[in-house]
């Protein structure tokens, strides 16, 4: 669906009103798994910062424009 929007294909853009992304929600740093526990160490000091600095979004909607 990204790339059919931001392609413009069979002219979605002008077609939707809304499109809402919902991304799967994990906590990793219970998890069995090595590689899940290193991901977890790796990308909470990432969030933490982000929280800190009260980044909620990374890219905005005119990202590319920049």
């Amino acid at each position: 669906m990204f790339t059919a929007l931001a392609e413009n294909f069979g002219d979605l853009n002008n077609k939707l009103n809304l499109f809402v992304a919902l991304a799967p929600v994990t906590y990793l740093q219970d998890s069995t798994d090595a590689m899940m526990r290193y991901a977890s160490d790796l990308f909470n000091p990432l969030s933490t910062t982000l929280e800190e600095l009260e980044i909620n979004e990374l890219f905005g909607s005119n990202w590319s424009e920049v």
